[in-house]
Parts: C-alpha cells; sequence; structure tokens
C-alpha cells in the first residue's frame, strides 16, 4: 500500500459541501470556462458510444456531458461526497470512490476503456505523484486508447486550490515519459479582458446582476475566445494522446 500525502490546505476533499457544478447558472463564468474546454475535450474523443473513464470526476458534471453524447462513462474520484452526489445526479453512469494514485490496485478498471478523460485534476495532486498518475491512468486504457488531459497554463497565475501549472513541454514530457504518445494539443482559454475578475464584478455582484451583460460575455467567450493559436496567451492547454 502507498502512503499517500496531501496538503491539508490545498486537499480537494474539503470541497463539494455541495455538488457547485451543477449549481453554476449557465452564464456563471465558471461554467462558461467549463463549458469552453468539454467543448474541446469532446471534438477530441473516439466516436460515442465509447467507453470513456473520468478520472477525477467530482460531482460529475463532465461525466453527464459524456452521458448526453452517447458515451458509456464510468467516473472516479477520491471524494466520497463528490461521489455521492455524482451518483444521484448522473445515474446513467458508473462510479467508484477511488484515489487514483492507488488505481493498480483496482483490477476492475485495468484495460477497460477506450479513453479517458482528466479535466482540471492533476494540478489538485502533488506533483511526486504525477508520475505515478498518468501510469496509472494509462493502465485503465485498451490499447491504443485516447487520454484527453487538461491543465492550466502557466500563463495563469498559481491558484490558491493548485499545486502546480504547466508549461506545454512539462505536460508532454510527462505524458511521452510514461506510455503515452502526444497526438494533439489545443490552447484553449484566450487570456484578455474578458477573463478579467474585475469584469465579472461588474457584471454580477451582490447589489445588481446585469444578465445580458453575462449572457454576451458566454457568448463571446465560446465564440471567439476558447481557443487561440498562440500558446502564450492560452490559459489552459488541452491534450490528446495515445495509450503505447
Amino acid at each position: 500500500m502507498i502512503k499517500l500525502w496531501d496538503d491539508p490546505a490545498l486537499d480537494f476533499r474539503q470541497r463539494y459541501k455541495v455538488p457547485e457544478q451543477f449549481v453554476w447558472e449557465e452564464n456563471d463564468f465558471p461554467r462558461i470556462i467549463f463549458d469552453g474546454y468539454m467543448r474541446v475535450v469532446l471534438s477530441m474523443l473516439p466516436s460515442s458510444p465509447a467507453r470513456v473513464i473520468d478520472i477525477g470526476c467530482g460531482p460529475g458534471l463532465g461525466t453527464k456531458i459524456l452521458c448526453d453524447h452517447g458515451y458509456k462513462v464510468t467516473g472516479i474520484d477520491y471524494s466520497e461526497r463528490g461521489i455521492g452526489f455524482a451518483k444521484i445526479l448522473v445515474p446513467e453512469a458508473h462510479f467508484y470512490q477511488v484515489d487514483i494514485r492507488l488505481l493498480q490496485e483496482n483490477l476492475q478498471l485495468h484495460h477497460q476503456f477506450d479513453a479517458a478523460i482528466h479535466i482540471e485534476v492533476i494540478e489538485h495532486i502533488p506533483p511526486a505523484y504525477h508520475e505515478l498518475v498518468v501510469s496509472n491512468i494509462r493502465q485503465t486504457l485498451r490499447p491504443s486508447g485516447t487520454l484527453i488531459i487538461t491543465v492550466p497554463s502557466c500563463n495563469l497565475p498559481l491558484h490558491y486550490w493548485h499545486y502546480k501549472h504547466f508549461s506545454q513541454d512539462e505536460i508532454t514530457g510527462l505524458l511521452t515519459n510514461n506510455g503515452f504518445a502526444v497526438k494533439k494539443i489545443i490552447h484553449q482559454q484566450r487570456l484578455g479582458i474578458i477573463n478579467s475578475p474585475y469584469l465579472w464584478a461588474l457584471a454580477s455582484n451582490r447589489v445588481y446582476d446585469l444578465r445580458f451583460v453575462r449572457y454576451l460575455r458566454r457568448y463571446m467567450f465560446l465564440k471567439w475566445f476558447n481557443t487561440t493559436d498562440d500558446p502564450a496567451k492560452a490559459g489552459r492547454l488541452v491534450i490528446q494522446a495515445e495509450a503505447l
């Protein structure tokens, strides 16, 4: 048994007192960002009804989106509350409370899936475990299975819930050193004024809520700011890789 360590201040099991992804309104900025990178993820997955494992699924909004697109989805997360909410809110999927760092002990999940998604998760895991995590993800996939992983770029300041952000060389090196061939990289969330927290505070605060401004921000982000050709202006990296 591997003895696991997490920084108590960053341990994401403190979250999900409510299923927060499901209480976001469509035009809340966290939901806009979420829908933006899920659009990219869906474009990189094999066609449905492929079997997909959502590794670090939380309360299951990403899992639900995959199910709605016809995928057969299994979700895992180390948060008991997250998995509890997911089982209620996405009954069409299968869920297991599993710490990805211990996936090698869960033989029922080995070599079962056509694809895996690891969406905004690895930055919440201590870096000492990153190689183990990627190696364990590979164990869930069938030969030539697809991994879609998203990570925050070093272009963003380090978030208070994150251990680290990634350069393109760091994340691609991590994948290629642990059994994957990188096939495609998309630079997502073009940075600029539309990402400004000040703009968000102007559109929605305790005094008033400018619903039209929030709607317009969603429209503009998904139409013009969701991806960029300039790596220096990307807030997130979305990588498609193939298991070797």
